[in-house]
């Protein structure tokens, strides 16, 4: 379930959006809705470990001897510390490496070798 908000202090622009909004029916239906109302319950707990086991992940993985570089908000070294840490209460689960060994024999092992994996092609994030 992917939800969104539209936040702005223009009333013109409000609207514009909000007739697309009506007329396309671009809102969710009840059983979004109660999804989101379950989920939301249990929301704060499930980001609590998600930024607990994300930044044990990507501890565990900078002092991997077959990983070379680790990227994850929570380093000092990260070029979006600063404002992870001023926007942030944790740094989050997200986080992606490359292999010391940069084949593409290496990244089939290493993918073949997991057993807990998920593609994540998206994860909501819109291209201009």
């Amino acid at each position: 379930m992917i939800q969104g908000a539209l936040v702005m202090n223009d009333t013109e622009l409000r609207e514009k959006l909000y007739f697309i909004q009506k007329s396309c029916g671009a809102v969710p239906g009840p059983m979004d809705c109660f999804l989101v109302l379950r989920g939301i319950k249990t929301l704060h707990i499930r980001m609590q470990r998600h930024c607990e086991n994300g930044e044990k992940i990507a501890h565990y993985l900078r002092n991997h001897s077959k990983v070379g570089k680790v990227y994850w908000c929570g380093f000092e070294d990260h070029p979006g510390y600063c404002i992870a840490k001023k926007q942030m209460s944790g740094f989050g689960g997200m986080l992606s490496f490359t292999l010391k060994n940069e084949s593409m024999e290496a990244a089939i092992k290493l993918m073949s070798s997991t057993k807990i994996f998920a593609l994540a092609e998206s994860l909501g994030v819109l291209s201009r």
